[in-house]
């Protein structure tokens, strides 16, 4: 128990110390050392008092008195005026002052030499150390008279010349007078490989991280400010060209850059909104600045009589690459800024005479139209091309019309495109009406836009603006030309485009257009191809919102009959598919509104036009005089021997209704069942027995049932395979 109470005591003791008791100590240890201080004074000042005193004395007089002789003691005694630099007031006993240091004092170790440039005659200024690995290495640097640093300046900026001629270029035309053939050759695939390479280099550190090295897209456009002085710089333009070209596809954002306005600009912006604008900024500067070069090399002056062949030539070549560039440009960043200026630049491309430049300008446009969803791009080049037509409507290509086929319009607004009378009656209704109902009405509109938006419908409705607006674009372009120039090679794509799109024709426009379709074919002045196609638009507008009109097409009746008995075997295959596709417009789709007289007309006249035609327009005609026998059943009297009292057959008359072809019959079929070609002679038996469904005569189900378009195609693609492997055989 008694050592237990020990432990426990000597435990309690080893607690915390108090704060005063840990002050007492330190307050001792000071003391303590105080004490000390004072002991060690005092022994200094003892030792000091116990070292007996001796007189001191100058030791210039003890050396003098022992080793001068009596004479010279005189003489310097005498003399102490002249000698007063050897006294020495300073006693012996007498501590020497430190002198203060002063600015541009030295010290010993500075004043030492540098065993680096011992031997070296050049003077250097010594500059701070550095420190490696332990190590100080002393730097320095050479300091150069004034004359030869101008020298070695002059030489500098030489080099420096020489440096950027590698990348940059001179503008002067290098001389390579001095040099042999073999030694040209080799300076300018020196001077090829070292553009080759930087593009490279600028290429790929531009397109792995655009928002760094944006900055060099303007080092690449610096290489092509060189004029074309040899074929070294047009190869350089060539590939600085195509190079930027292929990094503004690859960097250019997929939306369009819209600027800050003077608000927007004041306000504080964050470090990667900052990083962002100015990236944009710099990359809507270059692509700029691309573009108008690509515009002066297009727009160069026609060829001078002055310059040499290969400077034609290379001329020539650049033009077309700086087309191809614009025309690529157009496909991939249609969406991009400055899309207004790359249109007005593509499309007077189309029309130049350079066959390459215009075949690449025309298959873009052929492209924008294809995948642009909206119509906004479709729609500038629409008015592009309606520019073009008014400046130069004798000199336009038919090939630029023809690209206008290629819109892909499948619907356009109605209701914007309303009548005349509906837009002046809805005027005249807003003037009617009170300020208050004026303001209510457009707040209902707002609200129905608002409308739209939330429905994700806005979209569609702006499509639709936009095609209504083209469609518009397009058919004032058509008539234009129609009326100011019904003569020339564009008014068969003209006829081909009002047949394409002549259900959007509004009707409004009716009128103006048949009549001007009407007198172009009384003229008489158009070709064979232009005269099926002018019927063929006739119809097509007809059974579209023409509906509505009661008109008697009997003009283009007549006309177009007149003028296909001119088919013959010599006539291309286009030529064929037109015609059967304007008798479907004309004939089949209005049954109920031709006579009997024009059937039986048209129906005499394809079987003589069977006779002067290939064989598989001869098939595809015969399947026409078959529909015909399906479709009207009164033309069995062409069948018969019997005539009748109304009078002759005269197939030289022009109007089909009075060419009396009831009292004909149909004696080509004899002829066409000896035809050469067995699959006609089929056909004609065929024909010949009225066209049965079973029995004598009749056909295989699959032949049957075919068209005549899809008659002519399949037995047009079998006499091209067999004239092919008669070909391959021989």
């Amino acid at each position: 128990m008694a050592a237990s109470s020990k432990k426990n005591m000597r435990k309690k003791g080893k607690g915390k110390t108090s704060n005063v008791k840990i002050a007492n100590k330190n307050q001792a240890k000071l003391k303590k050392k105080a004490k000390m201080k004072e002991k060690t004074k005092q022994l200094r000042k003892q030792a000091k008092e116990q070292v007996p005193e001796v007189e001191s004395q100058p030791e210039s007089e003890v050396e003098c008195e022992d080793t001068l002789d009596a004479e010279d003691l005189q003489y310097y005694q005498d003399n102490l005026s002249n000698i007063s630099f050897l006294k020495n007031e300073k006693g012996i006993n007498k501590k020497a002052k430190k002198r203060k240091w002063q600015e541009g004092d030295e010290s010993s170790y500075e004043k030492a030499p540098r065993n680096s440039f011992a031997g070296d005659e050049k003077v250097y200024k010594r500059l701070l150390p550095v420190k490696m690995k332990n190590k100080i290495i002393p730097q320095s640097r050479e300091i150069i008279p004034k004359s030869e640093e101008e020298d070695k300046s002059d030489s500098e900026s030489q080099n420096e010349e020489v440096d950027d001629e590698e990348f940059a270029f001179n503008h002067q035309d290098d001389d390579f007078t001095n040099l042999s053939a073999a030694e040209q050759m080799l300076v300018k695939e020196e001077h090829l490989t070292k553009a080759k390479q930087k593009m490279a280099l600028f290429a790929l550190s531009i397109i792995e991280n655009p928002n760094e090295h944006i900055s060099r897209l303007r080092e690449l456009l610096l290489m092509l400010q060189n004029p074309t002085s040899s074929d070294v710089d047009v190869a350089i333009n060539k590939l600085g060209m195509i190079t930027l070209m292929e990094i503004f596809k690859d960097i250019v954002p997929g939306y369009k850059i819209r600027k800050l306005t003077e608000k927007e600009q004041q306000q504080k912006m964050s470090k990667e909104f900052k990083v962002l604008h100015s990236f944009e900024e710099s990359l809507l500067k270059s692509y700029k600045h691309y573009l108008e070069y690509l515009w002066s090399v297009v727009s160069q002056p026609k060829d001078d009589s002055t310059l040499s062949q290969t400077k034609l030539n290379d001329k020539k070549v650049m033009k077309e690459v700086a087309t191809q560039c614009l025309c690529k440009l157009l496909v991939s960043c249609y969406h991009f800024n400055f899309r207004s200026e790359l249109i007005s630049f593509v499309v007077p491309c189309m029309n130049l005479f350079n066959k390459v430049s215009s075949n690449a300008a025309c298959e873009a446009v052929k492209e924008v139209f294809k995948i642009d969803k909206l119509g906004a791009a479709s729609l500038e080049i629409v008015k592009g091309i309606e520019d073009l037509v008014k400046k130069k409507i004798s000199l336009v290509k038919p090939k630029v019309l023809s690209t206008l086929l290629s819109l892909k319009i499948k619907e356009i607004d109605i209701a914007q495109a309303k009548s005349k009378a509906e837009k002046e009656k809805h005027k005249q209704k807003l003037l009617k009406m009170s300020r208050r109902e004026r303001k209510r009405e457009k707040q209902m509109e707002r609200l129905q836009n608002e409308l739209l938006e939330t429905k994700a419908s806005e979209d569609k409705k702006k499509k639709l603006e936009y095609n209504t607006r083209v469609i518009q674009h397009v058919f004032a372009t058509y008539v234009r030309i129609l009326k100011k120039s019904p003569d020339s090679a564009l008014v068969t794509v003209v006829l081909e485009g009002l047949t394409k799109f002549a259900h959007f024709v509004n009707i409004d426009y009716f009128e103006d257009l048949f009549s001007t379709l009407k007198s172009m074919i009384a003229s008489q002045s158009l070709t064979l191809q232009q005269t099926i196609q002018c019927t063929l638009t006739a119809f097509m507008i007809l059974s579209g919102q023409g509906n509505v009109l009661n008109i008697d097409p009997v003009h283009f009746y007549k006309y177009f009959y007149h003028r296909i008995i001119s088919l013959n075997a010599g006539e291309s295959s286009e030529y064929m598919l037109l015609l059967l596709n304007t008798l479907e417009e004309t004939i089949f789709k209005r049954k109920r509104q031709i006579t009997k007289h024009r059937v039986l007309a048209f129906m005499k006249r394809l079987s003589t036009i069977a006779l002067q035609t290939l064989p598989e327009a001869s098939i595809a005609l015969l399947g026409v005089v078959r529909s015909l026998i399906h479709s009207f059943p009164y033309t069995d009297v062409m069948f018969e021997n019997e005539q009748s009292g109304s009078g002759q057959f005269m197939p030289e008359v022009n109007d089909p209704e009075y060419s009396h072809a009831h009292n004909s019959s149909l004696w080509e079929l004899a002829i066409l069942q000896k035809h050469v070609c067995p699959d006609v002679v089929k056909f004609t038996n065929y024909v010949a027995h009225q066209a049965p469904l079973s029995g004598k005569g009749q056909l295989p189900a699959h032949l049957s049932k075919l068209s005549a378009v899809d008659l002519y195609e399949k037995y047009h693609e079998e006499t091209i395979t067999k004239f092919a492997n008669s070909k391959l055989n021989k």
